[in-house]
């Protein structure tokens, strides 16, 4: 992915777009976006600065600071092959800071091809349907009584309008609906109600 393709990302979690740099940030955003654990988040939050003795102040724009479970957590976003001796001198700097302040950092290097691909299908599906809640319960249902257990069966039950199946994915997007995001998605994909 392009390091710097600006764009906006929607956030389900902060009900506004966010201003990215890339579409590896977006692709964090939008993983981040489905997850319970997280309330808040927000783009280039703030500039760090740091004297390494004489020579000249290193400045650096981490690239998301998120709330999950109520701790900061601060991101950097860059592709692996990206991630030369500089970046790891800034987000040593970095990680030191966030501790000095009890916060968590990490460091995002994207998704292999299809699970980046599964989560870019499934945040299509991150605004819930009307009728969420009743899907909802016969899938919940169907997982818990054994009728339900893959893609399939959620795609076999559905009246031929797509309600179902939306509903389903967005549950695999909130996270209420466990599958392997990590292999392609099939018809046998194994499906899991999470509590």
């Amino acid at each position: 992915m392009s390091r710097h393709t600006p764009t906006h990302a929607y956030s389900q979690t902060t009900k506004t777009h966010l201003a990215v740099e890339s579409g590896i940030e977006r692709e964090l955003v939008e993983e981040l976006d489905g997850d319970p654990h997280v309330s808040w988040m927000v783009t280039q939050p703030l500039q760090l600065q740091f004297r390494e003795g004489p020579q000249p102040r290193l400045r650096h724009v981490p690239d998301l600071l998120v709330v999950e479970d109520g701790r900061v957590v601060l991101w950097d976003v860059r592709p692996l092959d990206k991630q030369n001796d500089d970046f790891q001198r800034t987000t040593q700097l970095t990680r030191t800071a966030c501790e000095e302040v009890e916060w968590d950092y990490r460091v995002f290097a994207g998704h292999p091809p299809i699970s980046r691909i599964n989560h870019l299908w499934i945040s299509a599906y991150r605004i819930p349907s009307l009728h969420i809640s009743a899907y909802t319960d016969l899938i919940k249902n169907g997982c818990q009584d054994g009728t339900i257990r893959t893609v399939g069966d959620v795609a076999a039950r559905d009246s031929g309008y797509g309600q179902l199946t939306s509903a389903m994915w967005h549950l695999i997007w909130c996270r209420r609906l466990a599958c392997n995001l990590d292999a392609p998605i099939t018809p046998l994909t194994a499906l899991t109600w999470q509590a």
